[in-house]
């Protein structure tokens, strides 16, 4: 028995509220994810779903209740620590593309392990623009790709640290039907590939067919 893997919990949350005012309140739905289990969060839009996803990866204060990502309290950490905390072992894949205009796409992904104190490894940025489909752009500028390739590279960017968990607000907003199915598919390989925890928040109905696990907000 000695050495038997304990199937802990990934992501814990218990009555979490955010309000933004008196009259904005939200109340989230209790989480209980094991280790390398997906979640596919559904609903339209003003509910909240992204506002969740900001406290689960610590960018907002929760008001009340409490959130554990691999047994650490988000609450209990200082605001540098959370900072690092995220950087080590929680990827975002943001709705609105994040990246730093003037450099080209492989320097994106060397300022990402810079900021999260990993050590640049260019074999490993190729191999992952690879599987993305998009290592030919290693050398652009981001403003020079299109709208697919961007969204490749967002997910480039929430990969490249090997996180614990990835989060990704609306990934298949903008796409067709066979892009939509092609993104679902590659965020979930790699999060297999990463023994990750895959969490989508999405209003997009498409997404369902290719996920266990839902819950409507």
């Amino acid at each position: 028995m000695g050495n038997q893997p304990i199937c802990h919990h990934m992501i814990q949350t218990s009555q979490l509220v955010y309000a933004y005012n008196d009259k904005v309140k939200f109340t989230f739905p209790d989480l209980n994810l094991a280790d390398q289990e997906d979640l596919l969060i559904l609903g339209p839009s003003g509910v909240g779903k992204t506002t969740f996803l900001h406290l689960l990866a610590g960018l907002l204060p929760a008001d009340a209740g409490v959130i554990k990502i691999q047994d650490t309290d988000l609450a209990q950490l200082s605001r540098k620590r959370l900072d690092a905390f995220r950087g080590k072992h929680i990827g975002i894949v943001f709705q609105k593309a994040r990246f730093v205009h003037a450099l080209t796409v492989e320097e994106n992904l060397q300022l990402k392990q810079y900021f999260s104190q990993r050590k640049t490894d260019k074999s490993k940025h190729l191999a992952l623009l690879a599987r993305l489909g998009i290592e030919d752009q290693m050398r652009k500028k981001t403003h020079e790709l299109s709208e697919g390739q961007k969204q490749r590279l967002s997910i480039a960017l929430a990969l490249v640290n090997e996180p614990s968990v990835i989060f990704a607000d609306e990934p298949t907003a903008s796409l067709d039907d066979v892009n939509c199915d092609s993104v679902l598919e590659l965020l979930q390989e790699e999060a297999r590939l990463n023994k990750s925890n895959l969490l989508i928040i999405t209003h997009d109905h498409r997404a369902k067919s290719r996920f266990k696990n839902h819950i409507i907000l």
